[in-house]
């Protein structure tokens, strides 16, 4: 699963938007950015994000997987950064 890109600001819903407002999303973006209907190498990149955003998001089982994957990237980074302030702590009590 790519965790890279948060598919959620991508079409521009909030985490828990319901099915129907993901489709709503998907649908306006792809109009903007279909690269029959645009120019720019930039609104092709920005089609084929809101395609795999939809496609994911859309899915009840990829969306599962890819909220697991954010939650578990923001635990683990949570995990580190509170492992590195508990060191710091502890050297500097023993220098100190």
């Amino acid at each position: 699963m790519n965790t890279e890109k948060d598919f959620y600001q991508i079409l521009g819903v909030s985490r828990d938007a319901p099915l129907l407002a993901i489709k709503a999303k998907y649908r306006e973006l792809s109009a903007r950015y279909h690269p029959d209907s645009s120019g720019g190498s930039a609104d092709v990149d920005r089609f084929d994000d809101v395609v795999k955003a939809y496609k994911t998001l859309s899915n009840p089982k990829k969306r599962k997987a890819y909220d697991d994957e954010i939650r578990g990237g923001v635990v683990s980074n949570l995990r580190v950064t509170a492992t590195k302030v508990v060191k710091k702590y502890f050297e500097e009590q023993l220098r100190g």
